[in-house]
């Protein structure tokens, strides 16, 4: 273990760390303590930055610019926590009067330059601020690097109230309270290019089906989901172990020198290539994004969107009606279904037939004008138009193969 004293009214710093960690590398300041470790069972290097910043503004600003030159050091995987001593907003403020936005530039563009992300927290952040009137903050927060998020995307900070101190502890679990659920189908763009893809959908699309209406149609489209699901198990779907593969066999091959095996070193190259544009049409597709380009080598930015977008719909915590927090997924339902249980309870309930837009769809022939196709959508207010890999299970993307079906 490792410490730094407290100095006046700053508190000290103690850090401590079991047998599974490796400790490679420790730089201490009289307010932060930067270490750099590894797992025995992971090689990655890590470091985590534990600081405790002055309450002086002044100071604090000096402190800021000391982090920001030692971040450069850092690597990728980083993290920094602690009682940094200020807020981003007023929005991090309960109580007293409001705070000029000028007061929040300088730790803001410490953040900013840092280029971190505000981890995902559970329990009451605030706390807190010695005087007369109550005024609450959030002074004590965890900061991660891109890197450290990507690595660690269900980590999970909770803040645990403390009766005899001023500050909360906090505890960051890598590992977060994901609960694994069943994963809904989702048509993979890379499928369509695989050997054997059109066979199976022409052959499972003419089996017979009992009915032939649109119910006719619905099990179809149910019977491909299926044997989709079943052909996926035995493809090499995994773009980024096949790049890992390709690149040991061509590094054993490199060895050999000019005495390689040059047939199997282009064939290993070629796959690697295919590998490289699969493993980015992957990322593409999951981050849904449509203004850039494929084969632009976008696979990182890709793939930090994606993980953007489940943090940005993800439900970290929720507040019960007494005030106290949600502690598992099953607490969580329970309050959400009693709280739309009250909202639409009614004395007098009058239920009629109607649609379900969420769960309709409209099938448009080949020949139908777009004039008609606008008013039909008119009228079914709310309606829109699914993307070429949202078409019920039959991708339009696949569209050339349904016609020789």
């Amino acid at each position: 273990w490792i410490y730094v004293n407290p100095v006046n009214s700053r508190g000290g710093i103690l850090i401590s760390w079991s047998s599974r960690i490796i400790i490679l590398q420790i730089i201490s300041f009289d307010f932060c303590v930067q270490v750099q470790f590894c797992f025995q069972e992971d090689g990655a290097k890590h470091w985590v930055v534990f600081v405790y910043a002055s309450s002086n503004a002044s100071d604090r600003n000096l402190q800021w610019e000391v982090l920001l030159r030692h971040s450069l050091s850092w690597g990728e995987i980083w993290c920094i926590c602690g009682d940094f001593n200020d807020i981003l907003s007023n929005e991090e403020k309960q109580g007293g009067a409001l705070r000029d936005d000028s007061s929040f530039s300088n730790f803001r563009n410490f953040v900013n330059g840092l280029g971190v992300i505000d981890s995902k927290f559970v329990g009451h952040p605030y706390r807190r601020k010695q005087g007369k009137n109550f005024i609450e903050e959030r002074l004590d927060r965890f900061l991660l690097s891109p890197a450290w998020y990507l690595k660690y995307p269900n980590g999970l900070v909770k803040h645990i109230h403390a009766s005899s101190s001023d500050h909360n502890m906090l505890i960051l679990n890598t590992l977060g309270t994901f609960e694994i659920s069943q994963k809904r189908f989702t048509y993979d763009k890379r499928w369509f290019n695989m050997p054997g893809f059109a066979e199976i959908l022409e052959n499972v699309w003419k089996d017979s089906v009992t009915r032939q209406d649109l119910f006719s149609l619905k099990e179809r489209i149910k019977n491909v989901r299926k044997t989709l699901i079943g052909w996926k198990a035995s493809q090499k779907t995994n773009s980024l172990k096949e790049i890992e593969r390709c690149k040991e066999s061509l590094s054993q091959l490199a060895m050999k020198g000019g005495d390689r095996d040059w047939a199997a070193w282009h064939k290993l190259t070629s796959e690697l290539n295919q590998a490289y544009k699969n493993e980015e049409l992957y990322w593409s597709q999951k981050a849904r994004i449509s203004w850039l380009k494929e084969g632009d080598m976008n696979s990182a930015f890709f793939h930090a969107s994606v993980q953007n977008r489940r943090k940005i719909n993800s439900l970290d915590s929720l507040l019960k009606a007494d005030g106290s927090t949600c502690e598992s997924t099953q607490e969580t339902l329970e309050e959400i279904t009693a709280y739309f249980d009250n909202l639409f309870k009614t004395s007098a309930p009058q239920v009629q037939k109607c649609i379900n837009i969420a769960k309709s769809s409209i099938f448009f022939s080949k020949n139908t004008s777009e004039e008609t196709m606008a008013g039909i959508c008119q009228v079914f207010a709310g309606i829109s138009r699914v993307t070429a890999t949202k078409y019920l299970g039959l991708p339009l993307g696949i569209g050339r193969k349904k016609k020789e079906v």
